[in-house]
Protein backbone atom coordinates (compact mmCIF):
# COMPACT_ATOMS: atom_id res chain seq x y z
CA UNK A 1 0.00 0.00 0.00
CA UNK A 2 3.04 2.29 -0.08
CA UNK A 3 2.07 3.41 -3.53
CA UNK A 4 -1.34 4.67 -2.46
CA UNK A 5 0.28 6.93 0.12
CA UNK A 6 2.90 8.10 -2.35
CA UNK A 7 0.38 8.64 -5.13
CA UNK A 8 -2.12 10.45 -2.91
CA UNK A 9 0.67 12.79 -1.88
CA UNK A 10 1.55 13.49 -5.47
CA UNK A 11 -2.03 14.35 -6.28
CA UNK A 12 -1.26 17.81 -4.85
CA UNK A 13 0.04 18.68 -8.31
CA UNK A 14 -1.85 21.50 -10.01
CA UNK A 15 -3.54 21.08 -13.37
CA UNK A 16 -4.00 24.09 -15.63
CA UNK A 17 -7.11 24.49 -17.73
CA UNK A 18 -7.69 27.68 -19.68
CA UNK A 19 -4.83 29.37 -17.81
CA UNK A 20 -6.52 28.98 -14.41
CA UNK A 21 -4.87 26.94 -11.69
CA UNK A 22 -7.28 24.52 -10.07
CA UNK A 23 -6.93 23.79 -6.34
CA UNK A 24 -6.01 20.31 -5.19
CA UNK A 25 -9.39 19.80 -3.58
CA UNK A 26 -10.99 20.06 -6.99
CA UNK A 27 -8.51 17.71 -8.67
CA UNK A 28 -8.75 14.93 -6.09
CA UNK A 29 -11.62 12.50 -6.82
CA UNK A 30 -12.81 14.67 -9.67
CA UNK A 31 -13.49 13.91 -13.29
CA UNK A 32 -11.67 16.13 -15.77
CA UNK A 33 -12.34 15.89 -19.48
CA UNK A 34 -9.23 15.74 -21.61
CA UNK A 35 -8.56 18.78 -23.77
CA UNK A 36 -7.46 16.63 -26.69
CA UNK A 37 -10.05 15.99 -29.37
CA UNK A 38 -8.56 12.56 -29.96
CA UNK A 39 -9.21 11.68 -26.33
CA UNK A 40 -12.59 13.36 -26.04
CA UNK A 41 -14.10 10.25 -24.44
CA UNK A 42 -11.23 9.73 -22.01
CA UNK A 43 -11.76 10.91 -18.44
CA UNK A 44 -9.39 11.31 -15.55
CA UNK A 45 -9.55 10.09 -11.98
CA UNK A 46 -6.44 10.90 -9.98
CA UNK A 47 -3.56 9.16 -11.72
CA UNK A 48 -5.87 7.03 -13.88
CA UNK A 49 -7.37 7.73 -17.24
CA UNK A 50 -10.50 5.79 -18.09
CA UNK A 51 -13.51 5.70 -20.36
CA UNK A 52 -17.10 4.72 -19.82
CA UNK A 53 -18.31 1.66 -21.72
CA UNK A 54 -21.75 1.23 -23.26
CA UNK A 55 -22.97 -0.76 -20.28
CA UNK A 56 -22.03 2.06 -17.92
CA UNK A 57 -18.93 0.36 -16.52
CA UNK A 58 -15.42 1.75 -16.73
CA UNK A 59 -12.25 0.71 -18.54
CA UNK A 60 -8.83 1.84 -17.33
CA UNK A 61 -7.01 3.26 -20.35
CA UNK A 62 -3.74 4.46 -18.78
CA UNK A 63 -1.96 5.30 -15.57
CA UNK A 64 0.28 8.27 -14.86
CA UNK A 65 3.61 6.94 -13.59
CA UNK A 66 6.13 9.00 -11.69
CA UNK A 67 9.85 8.46 -11.40
CA UNK A 68 10.00 6.17 -8.40
CA UNK A 69 13.76 5.66 -8.16
CA UNK A 70 13.59 6.36 -4.44
CA UNK A 71 10.69 4.02 -3.72
CA UNK A 72 11.44 0.63 -5.32
CA UNK A 73 8.78 -1.24 -3.33
CA UNK A 74 5.85 0.64 -4.85
CA UNK A 75 2.68 -1.30 -5.56
CA UNK A 76 -0.51 -0.34 -7.36
CA UNK A 77 -3.99 -1.34 -6.26
CA UNK A 78 -6.38 -0.56 -9.09
CA UNK A 79 -9.73 0.83 -7.86
CA UNK A 80 -12.85 -1.31 -8.24
CA UNK A 81 -15.04 1.74 -8.82
CA UNK A 82 -14.53 5.21 -10.23
CA UNK A 83 -17.14 7.84 -9.52
CA UNK A 84 -19.92 5.28 -9.32
CA UNK A 85 -18.79 3.29 -12.40
CA UNK A 86 -17.59 -0.25 -11.75
CA UNK A 87 -14.17 -0.96 -13.29
CA UNK A 88 -14.60 -4.08 -15.46
CA UNK A 89 -11.77 -3.79 -17.99
CA UNK A 90 -8.05 -3.00 -18.25
CA UNK A 91 -7.62 -1.42 -21.67
CA UNK A 92 -5.03 -1.91 -24.38
CA UNK A 93 -1.54 -0.66 -23.43
CA UNK A 94 -2.95 0.73 -20.17
CA UNK A 95 0.20 -0.06 -18.15
CA UNK A 96 2.51 -1.02 -21.01
CA UNK A 97 6.11 -0.05 -21.73
CA UNK A 98 6.81 1.73 -18.44
CA UNK A 99 10.56 1.34 -18.13
CA UNK A 100 11.02 4.05 -15.51
CA UNK A 101 8.21 3.08 -13.16
CA UNK A 102 9.57 1.00 -10.30
CA UNK A 103 6.26 -0.69 -9.63
CA UNK A 104 6.81 -4.28 -8.58
CA UNK A 105 3.31 -5.34 -7.61
CA UNK A 106 -0.17 -4.80 -9.07
CA UNK A 107 -3.51 -5.85 -7.59
CA UNK A 108 -6.46 -6.01 -9.98
CA UNK A 109 -9.89 -5.79 -8.33
CA UNK A 110 -12.41 -8.62 -8.58
CA UNK A 111 -14.71 -6.38 -10.61
CA UNK A 112 -12.44 -6.74 -13.68
CA UNK A 113 -13.50 -9.40 -16.21
CA UNK A 114 -11.18 -8.55 -19.13
CA UNK A 115 -7.51 -7.68 -19.52
CA UNK A 116 -7.09 -6.42 -23.07
CA UNK A 117 -4.21 -6.71 -25.53
CA UNK A 118 -0.80 -5.38 -24.41
CA UNK A 119 -2.27 -4.15 -21.13
CA UNK A 120 0.93 -4.79 -19.14
CA UNK A 121 3.34 -5.53 -22.00
CA UNK A 122 7.00 -4.77 -21.21
CA UNK A 123 6.14 -3.59 -17.70
CA UNK A 124 9.79 -4.07 -16.89
CA UNK A 125 9.85 -4.03 -13.07
CA UNK A 126 6.66 -5.99 -12.44
CA UNK A 127 7.38 -9.00 -10.20
CA UNK A 128 3.92 -10.08 -9.09
CA UNK A 129 0.32 -9.49 -10.04
CA UNK A 130 -2.91 -10.49 -8.34
CA UNK A 131 -5.59 -11.15 -10.92
CA UNK A 132 -9.32 -10.62 -10.49
CA UNK A 133 -11.27 -13.65 -9.25
CA UNK A 134 -13.87 -12.90 -11.94
CA UNK A 135 -11.47 -12.49 -14.85
CA UNK A 136 -12.66 -14.29 -17.99
CA UNK A 137 -10.12 -13.46 -20.69
CA UNK A 138 -6.44 -12.48 -20.85
CA UNK A 139 -5.74 -10.64 -24.09
CA UNK A 140 -2.96 -11.03 -26.63
CA UNK A 141 0.45 -9.84 -25.45
CA UNK A 142 -1.11 -8.85 -22.12
CA UNK A 143 2.08 -9.58 -20.15
CA UNK A 144 4.52 -9.87 -23.04
CA UNK A 145 8.09 -9.16 -21.96
CA UNK A 146 7.41 -8.75 -18.24
CA UNK A 147 10.88 -10.07 -17.60
CA UNK A 148 10.79 -9.96 -13.79
CA UNK A 149 7.37 -11.56 -13.32
CA UNK A 150 8.19 -14.77 -11.43
CA UNK A 151 4.84 -16.42 -10.76
CA UNK A 152 1.25 -16.26 -11.92
CA UNK A 153 -1.96 -17.78 -10.58
CA UNK A 154 -4.70 -17.60 -13.17
CA UNK A 155 -8.10 -17.72 -11.46
CA UNK A 156 -10.61 -20.44 -12.30
CA UNK A 157 -12.92 -17.90 -13.92
CA UNK A 158 -10.56 -17.56 -16.93
CA UNK A 159 -11.61 -19.58 -19.99
CA UNK A 160 -9.27 -18.12 -22.62
CA UNK A 161 -5.65 -16.96 -22.76
CA UNK A 162 -4.83 -15.31 -26.08
CA UNK A 163 -1.68 -15.23 -28.24
CA UNK A 164 1.66 -14.24 -26.67
CA UNK A 165 -0.05 -13.46 -23.34
CA UNK A 166 3.03 -14.39 -21.26
CA UNK A 167 5.67 -14.67 -23.98
CA UNK A 168 9.24 -13.68 -23.07
CA UNK A 169 8.55 -13.62 -19.32
CA UNK A 170 12.09 -14.79 -18.69
CA UNK A 171 11.78 -15.06 -14.89
CA UNK A 172 8.45 -16.88 -14.83
CA UNK A 173 8.88 -20.12 -12.87
CA UNK A 174 5.50 -20.99 -11.39
CA UNK A 175 2.28 -21.13 -13.39
CA UNK A 176 -1.11 -22.24 -12.09
CA UNK A 177 -3.71 -22.39 -14.83
CA UNK A 178 -7.45 -21.90 -14.47
CA UNK A 179 -9.40 -25.12 -13.91
CA UNK A 180 -11.92 -23.87 -16.47
CA UNK A 181 -9.44 -22.91 -19.18
CA UNK A 182 -10.69 -23.93 -22.62
CA UNK A 183 -8.40 -22.23 -25.13
CA UNK A 184 -4.69 -21.45 -24.98
CA UNK A 185 -3.56 -19.31 -27.90
CA UNK A 186 -0.39 -19.29 -29.98
CA UNK A 187 2.99 -18.55 -28.35
CA UNK A 188 1.33 -18.16 -24.91
CA UNK A 189 4.40 -19.12 -22.86
CA UNK A 190 7.01 -18.66 -25.58
CA UNK A 191 10.57 -18.41 -24.18
CA UNK A 192 9.49 -18.68 -20.54
CA UNK A 193 12.64 -20.71 -20.04
CA UNK A 194 12.42 -21.15 -16.26
CA UNK A 195 9.15 -23.06 -16.22
CA UNK A 196 9.88 -26.62 -15.06
CA UNK A 197 6.42 -28.19 -15.10
CA UNK A 198 2.91 -27.29 -16.10
CA UNK A 199 -0.51 -28.90 -15.74
CA UNK A 200 -3.13 -28.28 -18.41
CA UNK A 201 -6.54 -28.49 -16.70
CA UNK A 202 -9.13 -31.09 -17.54
CA UNK A 203 -11.64 -29.53 -19.92
CA UNK A 204 -9.11 -27.59 -22.01
CA UNK A 205 -9.71 -28.13 -25.71
CA UNK A 206 -7.02 -26.32 -27.65
CA UNK A 207 -3.31 -25.60 -27.27
CA UNK A 208 -2.10 -23.13 -29.87
CA UNK A 209 0.95 -23.09 -32.13
CA UNK A 210 4.34 -22.52 -30.47
CA UNK A 211 2.56 -22.46 -27.09
CA UNK A 212 5.61 -23.77 -25.21
CA UNK A 213 8.41 -23.04 -27.66
CA UNK A 214 11.74 -22.34 -25.99
CA UNK A 215 10.84 -23.81 -22.59
CA UNK A 216 14.21 -25.50 -22.36
CA UNK A 217 13.76 -26.33 -18.65
CA UNK A 218 10.33 -27.92 -19.03
CA UNK A 219 10.55 -31.51 -17.78
CA UNK A 220 6.93 -32.55 -17.24
CA UNK A 221 3.60 -31.53 -18.65
CA UNK A 222 0.18 -33.04 -18.07
CA UNK A 223 -2.28 -32.82 -20.96
CA UNK A 224 -5.84 -34.03 -20.27
CA UNK A 225 -7.88 -36.16 -22.64
CA UNK A 226 -10.18 -33.20 -23.26
CA UNK A 227 -7.57 -31.54 -25.50
CA UNK A 228 -8.57 -32.04 -29.13
CA UNK A 229 -5.88 -30.06 -30.89
CA UNK A 230 -2.23 -29.21 -30.26
CA UNK A 231 -0.85 -26.62 -32.65
CA UNK A 232 2.25 -26.78 -34.81
CA UNK A 233 5.61 -26.69 -33.01
CA UNK A 234 3.87 -26.42 -29.64
CA UNK A 235 6.88 -27.99 -27.87
CA UNK A 236 9.60 -26.79 -30.23
CA UNK A 237 12.95 -26.77 -28.41
CA UNK A 238 11.71 -28.11 -25.06
CA UNK A 239 15.11 -29.71 -24.63
CA UNK A 240 14.56 -31.17 -21.12
CA UNK A 241 11.14 -32.73 -21.73
CA UNK A 242 11.58 -36.45 -21.04
CA UNK A 243 8.14 -37.97 -21.43
CA UNK A 244 4.65 -36.98 -22.41
CA UNK A 245 1.30 -38.71 -22.62
CA UNK A 246 -0.86 -37.34 -25.39
CA UNK A 247 -4.63 -36.98 -24.85
CA UNK A 248 -6.98 -39.75 -25.93
CA UNK A 249 -9.06 -37.51 -28.18
CA UNK A 250 -6.16 -36.09 -30.19
CA UNK A 251 -6.49 -36.75 -33.93
CA UNK A 252 -3.30 -35.20 -35.26
CA UNK A 253 0.30 -34.74 -34.16
CA UNK A 254 0.88 -31.47 -35.95
CA UNK A 255 3.81 -30.22 -37.99
CA UNK A 256 6.97 -30.05 -35.88
CA UNK A 257 5.18 -30.53 -32.55
CA UNK A 258 8.25 -31.96 -30.80
CA UNK A 259 11.14 -30.59 -32.86
CA UNK A 260 14.40 -30.57 -30.87
CA UNK A 261 12.91 -32.19 -27.77
CA UNK A 262 16.30 -33.83 -27.36
CA UNK A 263 15.60 -35.45 -23.96
CA UNK A 264 12.27 -37.02 -24.94
CA UNK A 265 12.64 -40.71 -24.11
CA UNK A 266 9.13 -42.02 -24.53
CA UNK A 267 5.87 -41.06 -26.15
CA UNK A 268 2.45 -42.67 -25.82
CA UNK A 269 0.40 -42.09 -28.96
CA UNK A 270 -3.34 -42.60 -28.34
CA UNK A 271 -5.60 -44.67 -30.57
CA UNK A 272 -7.41 -41.55 -31.72
CA UNK A 273 -4.47 -40.13 -33.71
CA UNK A 274 -4.92 -40.42 -37.48
CA UNK A 275 -1.87 -38.55 -38.77
CA UNK A 276 1.69 -37.84 -37.68
CA UNK A 277 2.68 -34.75 -39.64
CA UNK A 278 6.01 -33.66 -41.12
CA UNK A 279 8.88 -33.07 -38.69
CA UNK A 280 6.68 -34.11 -35.76
CA UNK A 281 9.59 -35.69 -33.83
CA UNK A 282 12.57 -34.24 -35.68
CA UNK A 283 15.80 -34.38 -33.62
CA UNK A 284 14.22 -36.23 -30.68
CA UNK A 285 17.62 -37.80 -30.10
CA UNK A 286 16.74 -39.73 -26.93
CA UNK A 287 13.64 -41.42 -28.31
CA UNK A 288 14.19 -45.20 -28.44
CA UNK A 289 10.92 -47.07 -28.91
CA UNK A 290 7.69 -45.96 -30.56
CA UNK A 291 4.46 -47.87 -31.08
CA UNK A 292 2.11 -46.34 -33.62
CA UNK A 293 -1.55 -47.29 -33.10
CA UNK A 294 -3.88 -48.75 -35.71
CA UNK A 295 -5.73 -45.46 -36.04
CA UNK A 296 -2.80 -43.78 -37.82
CA UNK A 297 -3.06 -43.55 -41.61
CA UNK A 298 -0.18 -41.24 -42.58
CA UNK A 299 3.33 -40.45 -41.38
CA UNK A 300 4.68 -37.20 -42.81
CA UNK A 301 8.04 -36.24 -44.32
CA UNK A 302 10.99 -36.08 -41.90
CA UNK A 303 8.68 -37.20 -39.07
CA UNK A 304 11.53 -38.95 -37.21
CA UNK A 305 14.45 -37.23 -38.92
CA UNK A 306 17.67 -37.22 -36.84
CA UNK A 307 16.25 -39.55 -34.18
CA UNK A 308 19.64 -41.22 -33.89
CA UNK A 309 18.84 -43.46 -30.91
CA UNK A 310 15.55 -44.77 -32.24
CA UNK A 311 15.80 -48.57 -31.92
CA UNK A 312 12.37 -49.81 -32.85
CA UNK A 313 9.16 -48.46 -34.26
CA UNK A 314 6.04 -50.53 -34.74
CA UNK A 315 3.95 -49.45 -37.73
CA UNK A 316 0.50 -51.00 -38.23
CA UNK A 317 -1.01 -52.01 -41.54
CA UNK A 318 -3.41 -49.05 -41.25
CA UNK A 319 -0.58 -46.71 -42.31
CA UNK A 320 -0.85 -46.30 -46.07
CA UNK A 321 1.46 -43.34 -46.63
CA UNK A 322 4.94 -42.57 -45.28
CA UNK A 323 6.67 -39.37 -46.35
CA UNK A 324 10.17 -38.82 -47.67
CA UNK A 325 13.04 -39.15 -45.15
CA UNK A 326 10.64 -40.11 -42.36
CA UNK A 327 13.33 -42.28 -40.71
CA UNK A 328 16.53 -40.67 -41.93
CA UNK A 329 19.55 -38.65 -40.87
CA UNK A 330 21.41 -35.98 -42.77
CA UNK A 331 24.97 -36.68 -43.88
CA UNK A 332 26.80 -33.36 -44.25
CA UNK A 333 29.77 -35.00 -45.97
CA UNK A 334 27.89 -35.76 -49.14
CA UNK A 335 24.87 -33.53 -48.59
CA UNK A 336 22.38 -36.38 -48.55
CA UNK A 337 19.85 -38.14 -46.35
CA UNK A 338 20.55 -41.70 -45.26
CA UNK A 339 18.47 -44.27 -43.36
CA UNK A 340 18.74 -44.30 -39.58
CA UNK A 341 21.30 -46.94 -38.65
CA UNK A 342 19.91 -48.29 -35.40
CA UNK A 343 16.20 -48.49 -36.04
CA UNK A 344 14.23 -51.64 -36.82
CA UNK A 345 10.78 -51.17 -38.28
CA UNK A 346 8.28 -53.75 -37.03
CA UNK A 347 5.67 -54.08 -39.73
CA UNK A 348 3.30 -56.44 -41.51
CA UNK A 349 3.91 -58.31 -44.74
CA UNK A 350 2.96 -56.38 -47.88
CA UNK A 351 2.16 -53.28 -45.85
CA UNK A 352 3.18 -49.76 -46.81
CA UNK A 353 5.73 -49.86 -43.99
CA UNK A 354 7.42 -52.99 -45.34
CA UNK A 355 7.58 -51.54 -48.84
CA UNK A 356 8.95 -48.27 -47.47
CA UNK A 357 11.63 -50.09 -45.45
CA UNK A 358 12.78 -52.06 -48.49
CA UNK A 359 12.80 -49.03 -50.77
CA UNK A 360 14.79 -46.93 -48.29
CA UNK A 361 17.27 -49.53 -47.03
CA UNK A 362 15.88 -49.66 -43.48
CA UNK A 363 16.11 -52.63 -41.16
CA UNK A 364 12.74 -54.27 -40.64
CA UNK A 365 11.08 -57.32 -39.13
CA UNK A 366 7.69 -58.74 -39.98
CA UNK A 367 5.30 -58.97 -37.08
CA UNK A 368 4.03 -62.49 -36.44
CA UNK A 369 0.31 -62.00 -36.79
CA UNK A 370 -0.24 -65.39 -35.13
CA UNK A 371 1.10 -64.46 -31.71
CA UNK A 372 -0.58 -66.77 -29.22
CA UNK A 373 -3.75 -65.63 -27.60
CA UNK A 374 -3.76 -65.78 -23.82
CA UNK A 375 -6.10 -68.03 -21.84
CA UNK A 376 -7.98 -66.31 -19.06
CA UNK A 377 -6.29 -67.06 -15.73
CA UNK A 378 -8.32 -66.87 -12.57
CA UNK A 379 -8.24 -63.58 -10.72
CA UNK A 380 -5.38 -61.72 -12.38
CA UNK A 381 -4.50 -58.96 -9.92
CA UNK A 382 -2.27 -55.88 -10.00
CA UNK A 383 -0.35 -54.08 -7.28
CA UNK A 384 1.06 -50.60 -7.83
CA UNK A 385 4.17 -48.78 -6.67
CA UNK A 386 3.83 -45.03 -7.10
CA UNK A 387 7.35 -44.58 -5.73
CA UNK A 388 9.03 -46.65 -8.43
CA UNK A 389 6.28 -46.46 -11.10
CA UNK A 390 6.03 -50.25 -11.24
CA UNK A 391 3.23 -52.82 -11.37
CA UNK A 392 3.33 -56.33 -9.89
CA UNK A 393 0.93 -58.89 -11.37
CA UNK A 394 -0.30 -61.94 -9.47
CA UNK A 395 -2.47 -64.78 -10.77
CA UNK A 396 -3.73 -68.20 -9.70
CA UNK A 397 -1.85 -71.20 -11.12
CA UNK A 398 -3.03 -72.55 -14.46
CA UNK A 399 -3.32 -76.33 -14.58
CA UNK A 400 -0.58 -78.02 -16.61
CA UNK A 401 1.39 -74.84 -17.16
CA UNK A 402 5.07 -75.34 -18.06
CA UNK A 403 5.75 -71.62 -17.97
CA UNK A 404 3.92 -68.34 -18.21
CA UNK A 405 4.04 -65.27 -20.39
CA UNK A 406 2.71 -61.75 -19.97
CA UNK A 407 0.82 -60.41 -23.00
CA UNK A 408 0.06 -56.74 -23.65
CA UNK A 409 -2.51 -55.37 -26.07
CA UNK A 410 -0.76 -52.87 -28.35
CA UNK A 411 -1.73 -51.44 -31.73
CA UNK A 412 -4.73 -53.73 -32.04
CA UNK A 413 -2.76 -56.93 -31.35
CA UNK A 414 -1.88 -59.05 -28.36
CA UNK A 415 1.90 -59.15 -28.04
CA UNK A 416 4.11 -61.13 -25.68
CA UNK A 417 5.92 -58.89 -23.17
CA UNK A 418 7.81 -61.80 -21.64
CA UNK A 419 7.45 -65.56 -22.13
CA UNK A 420 9.99 -66.99 -19.70
CA UNK A 421 8.24 -66.99 -16.32
CA UNK A 422 8.77 -70.39 -14.61
CA UNK A 423 5.70 -72.51 -13.85
CA UNK A 424 6.51 -72.29 -10.16
CA UNK A 425 6.10 -68.50 -10.26
CA UNK A 426 2.75 -66.74 -10.42
CA UNK A 427 3.99 -63.16 -10.17
CA UNK A 428 5.62 -60.72 -12.54
CA UNK A 429 6.98 -57.25 -11.75
CA UNK A 430 7.48 -54.68 -14.48
CA UNK A 431 10.72 -52.71 -14.79
CA UNK A 432 11.06 -49.57 -12.70
CA UNK A 433 10.14 -46.09 -13.86
CA UNK A 434 7.48 -46.79 -16.45
CA UNK A 435 5.89 -43.58 -17.66
CA UNK A 436 3.28 -42.43 -15.11
CA UNK A 437 -0.23 -42.35 -16.55
CA UNK A 438 0.50 -44.98 -19.22
CA UNK A 439 -2.32 -47.50 -19.64
CA UNK A 440 -1.81 -51.18 -20.47
CA UNK A 441 -4.26 -53.97 -21.18
CA UNK A 442 -2.63 -57.11 -19.78
CA UNK A 443 -3.31 -60.85 -19.64
CA UNK A 444 -1.37 -64.01 -18.68
CA UNK A 445 -0.57 -66.78 -21.16
CA UNK A 446 0.38 -70.33 -20.19
CA UNK A 447 2.46 -72.85 -22.14
CA UNK A 448 0.87 -76.30 -21.78
CA UNK A 449 2.21 -79.53 -23.35
CA UNK A 450 4.80 -77.60 -25.30
CA UNK A 451 2.31 -75.17 -26.79
CA UNK A 452 0.97 -71.81 -25.77
CA UNK A 453 -2.62 -72.42 -24.75
CA UNK A 454 -4.92 -70.66 -27.18
CA UNK A 455 -8.06 -72.60 -26.33
CA UNK A 456 -10.00 -69.60 -25.04
CA UNK A 457 -10.15 -65.94 -25.99
CA UNK A 458 -8.92 -63.38 -23.52
CA UNK A 459 -11.84 -62.70 -21.26
CA UNK A 460 -10.20 -61.73 -18.00
CA UNK A 461 -7.54 -59.30 -19.16
CA UNK A 462 -7.27 -56.23 -16.99
CA UNK A 463 -6.40 -52.61 -17.79
CA UNK A 464 -3.82 -51.02 -15.53
CA UNK A 465 -2.41 -47.50 -15.30
CA UNK A 466 1.14 -46.75 -14.16
CA UNK A 467 1.12 -44.58 -11.04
Amino acid sequence: MKSKKIISGLLALTFVLGGTALPNTVVNNSVVASASEEESEVLRYGDYKYKLLEDGTAEITSYHFYDFYNSPDTEIEIPAEINGAVVTSIGEYAFACNIYAYVKSVVIPDSVTVIKDHAFAHFEHLESITLSKNLKCIGSNAFLGCELLNSIVIPDSVTEIKDFAFANCASLESVTLSKNLKYMGNHVFRNCSKINSIVIPDGAKLIGEFAFIGLDNLETIVIPDSVEYIGERAFFYCTNLKSIILPEGLKQISFGTFILCESLESIVIPDSVESIDALAFESCKSLENVVIPDSVKTIGEDAFLECHNLKSITIPASVTEIGKNAFSEYDAHDDSFKPLKNVTINCYANSAAEKYAIANGLNYELIDEKLPACPPPNLLRAEYSSEYHQIRFRWDPIKGAEKYGIAVYLSGKWRVWTNSIPASTTTFTTPKNLTPGTKYKVAVAAKVNGKWDTSDPIKKAITVTVK
